[in-house]
């Protein structure tokens, strides 16, 4: 039974995730998105907003973008003061990425003006759906919490 269930799940999930990032966020326009940012720039700022600190080295690992190709884009959030870059004390070779208070301020008008987007899109469905809605991404939310992070 398990690994039908898993099946199931794991097939949901690779049909969900593309479905609510097309019908929820990439409705974002990108003209909407300040300092001329692209959606990657973004996700890039996110991922340092969760961490607060981190390496250039997980962040490639984390967001699957290789070591060439996120130099220009930590390079963008620096250069519009979102986050700053600095050697490791420890070791010289590892560059360190922590978010600055005006890439928190950022990522969090992102935030609502998403939020905003995403309640715009949502307004068609009833109530009945709307709660539904809501109790199941409870139950999300309180499941993935419990997922180790992905390696």
């Amino acid at each position: 039974m398990k690994p039908e269930l898993m099946e199931q799940i794991s097939g949901n999930f690779v049909d969900i995730v593309p479905l609510l990032q097309k019908k929820l966020f990439k409705s974002y326009p990108l003209e909407a998105l300040p300092l001329n940012l692209s959606r990657t720039n973004i996700e890039l700022l996110f991922a340092i907003y969760e961490a607060k600190r981190t390496s250039v080295s997980e962040l490639c690992r984390r967001m699957g973008i290789a070591r060439p190709n996120m130099t220009p884009l930590v390079s963008k959030l620096v250069d519009n003061g979102l986050i700053a870059r600095s050697a490791n004390p420890q070791d010289r070779r590892v560059v360190q990425i922590a978010i600055l208070p005006a890439g928190e301020r950022l990522w969090e008008d992102i935030r609502e003006s998403l939020k905003s987007r995403i309640a715009e899109n949502l307004s068609p469905l009833s109530i009945e759906d709307l709660l539904e809605l809501q109790s199941c991404m409870a139950t999300l939310k309180n499941i993935a919490d419990k997922i180790p992070s992905g390696k």
